[in-house]
């Protein structure tokens, strides 16, 4: 989603980095606006039926982030940390089938831990 989001120019604004334009800079106006607009639909769009939920209603992007965040991410608690180190540690090659495999899925666990 952040790729998505840096795409469109949106990301900045979604995590808060970035904050709009004074009201009489008309023209960057509109284009935060719009900027804006795109964050709010992909972050709605890209979401599952049951994460919209938390969503309907929301207006602010930033928030959207955050709250889903907070809502969703396994890995900022405690049992989700737990979780991923568990599965870290299971880990195992799998005969047959490349090394770079085993080693990507490491890799992948500890880039959430």
């Amino acid at each position: 989603m952040e790729v998505i989001l840096r795409t469109e120019d949106a990301l900045e604004l979604t995590i808060g980095n970035e904050n709009p334009p004074p009201d009489n800079q008309h023209i960057q106006l509109a284009e935060y606006h719009r900027r804006k607009g795109k964050a709010i639909a992909l972050i709605f769009t890209s979401s599952t039926t049951s994460a919209q939920q938390y969503l309907h209603g929301r207006t602010d992007p930033g928030e959207m982030w955050t709250l889903l965040s907070e809502k969703l991410n396994t890995v900022v608690s405690r049992a989700g940390r737990i979780s991923t180190l568990h599965q870290f540690s299971r880990a195992r090659p799998v005969p047959g089938k490349p090394i770079t495999d085993y080693i990507s899925t490491l890799l992948y666990y500890r880039d959430l831990l």
